[in-house]
């Protein structure tokens, strides 16, 4: 099978923090609070890295390599570069119709299949190319709630997207040649919960969430060995237990890494969890201080990174194998209080780029930090900001090095924009991105020659495609 690369997003796209008294994760919130809304409605510089430290000292958990036995297996799309992530999670229940998507993507390049579609499904048409016109993804029939896409993964011809659609978990697939289907009606339409993070691994695809059941709200597993049918994963929801929040998966050929955060309330801090067959899981013991989180992830090699903010700095976790960590602590740039990072994006070469933003008490400052080397050297990089301001809030490889997408401008003026890279290190000026108007473009994936990304509008989201680099 081949793995897709993941960029972020992790929000990616606005994931959440579960517990109702968490303190704020910047972007994460912001899918919560939107879906929080959606159950109402239903029902240029560079800095250099200062510090690295071996993760755990004083971690609040023991080790992992306990194990936990599997029981079942179980916006607008913007195209500009290439590589994803996305998201899911989801309980069984047939109780749900798909309501039609609608919309046509925008002429220029082949569109992808949605193979194996249950019959009596509708799916929305359409070929991926430049354009500002694109396919509008919709939720399940019968139900006029918000509509959400979090995050994208791309792997083998098919490209995923997950979020949530009426307050359900939502998941749409669509393969090269064919159609985008919402697939996700059979295990996800009769659960209330939205879904943040999947990604394409050597035992299939993984996506994880949280759900809401009689006003309790848990963390929650889903594999698919396609893509198409989604079962619940329980081995790592009984291993992390109810207090864990998980905000970002990553896989590769040393397993799959989970991250967020986990603790009671104000008292969270960053929480990791790896396997290598998604039966055994081990805690990776950072010892993440209250506060810190881990919001994205990205296999390297047999290893992993990732990407978050702890003791109000933008911080980078890495691994060899996904058990032993060192965290990675970062200068702020001149004049900033508070960083983190949102996103995060490896290359065939085993380049890595994280983006997020710091703040200055008044405006948002767009930042990346890139390695080549496993994290033994990172640069860190102070994108161009229009009028100023902008934070990133996706970003992948692409077939010309990266592309990264924000928001830039003042509250109440702001717009779309786009950067792009060679090598990680040197970047362009900030482009606006028309097609996305003020929405920030959320998460990004490769499809060839151009790059999917989602973005808001409204309360749907839809799929817009431009060229990349």
């Amino acid at each position: 099978m081949a793995f897709g690369q993941a960029p972020l997003s992790a929000p990616v796209a606005p994931a959440a923090p579960v517990a109702p008294a968490a303190p704020p994760l910047g972007d994460s919130d912001e899918l919560f609070r939107a879906w929080q809304g959606s159950v109402r409605e239903a029902v240029g510089r560079r800095t250099p890295w200062s510090v690295r430290r071996p993760a755990g000292a004083g971690a609040r958990r023991g080790l992992g390599w306990q194990a936990a036995k599997i029981g079942v297996p179980a916006a607008v799309i913007v195209t500009v570069g290439a590589g994803a992530l996305m998201m899911l999670t989801g309980r069984a229940n047939d109780m749900l119709a798909e309501r039609a998507s609608t919309g046509t993507l925008s002429s220029g390049q082949p569109s992808a299949v949605s193979s194996g579609q249950p019959s009596g499904k509708t799916a929305a048409k359409g070929a991926a190319g430049a354009g500002t016109a694109g396919l509008t993804l919709a939720g399940y029939r019968g139900e006029h709630g918000t509509v959400r896409v979090a995050a994208l993964w791309s792997a083998g011809g098919t490209t995923m997207a997950v979020g949530y659609a009426d307050a359900h978990p939502a998941v749409w697939r669509h393969a090269s040649d064919g159609t985008w289907s919402l697939v996700s009606t059979a295990a996800l339409g009769g659960l209330t919960g939205h879904l943040t993070s999947v990604a394409d691994g050597p035992s299939g695809w993984l996506a994880v969430g949280s759900m809401n059941e009689n006003g309790t709200v848990e963390p929650v597993v889903f594999w698919s060995p396609d893509g198409l049918t989604w079962t619940p994963q329980p081995a790592l929801t009984n291993f992390a237990g109810s207090s864990a929040q998980f905000l970002g998966v990553a896989a590769g050929p040393g397993g799959y890494l989970v991250v967020g955060k986990d603790g009671s309330d104000s008292q969270a801090g960053a929480a990791l969890w790896w396997s290598a067959d998604l039966k055994n899981w081990a805690d990776g013991e950072i010892g993440g201080s209250a506060g810190s989180y881990a919001a994205a992830a990205v296999a390297v090699g047999t290893g992993f990174v990732a990407a978050g903010s702890e003791n109000n700095c933008h911080t980078i976790w890495t691994s060899p194998d996904g058990r032993n960590w060192t965290a990675h602590d970062l200068a702020k740039p001149s004049g900033a209080t508070t960083a983190t990072l949102t996103s995060i994006a490896v290359n065939q070469s085993g380049r890595f780029v994280a983006a997020g933003y710091a703040t200055n008490g008044t405006s948002d400052i767009p930042v990346v930090v890139t390695s080549a080397d496993g994290g033994a050297d990172v640069t860190q990089v102070v994108l161009g900001a229009p009028q100023g301001q902008a934070k990133v809030t996706a970003v992948t490889a692409t077939s010309d090095g990266f592309a990264a997408v924000g928001v830039a401008g003042p509250a109440g003026a702001q717009h779309a924009v786009e950067w792009t890279s060679p090598d990680g290190v040197t970047w362009s000026a900030a482009i606006q991105v028309p097609a996305a108007g003020a929405s920030g473009i959320t998460a990004l994936t490769d499809t060839g020659t151009m790059v999917t990304g989602t973005a808001q509008r409204g309360a749907t989201p839809s799929v817009l495609t431009i060229p990349a680099g």
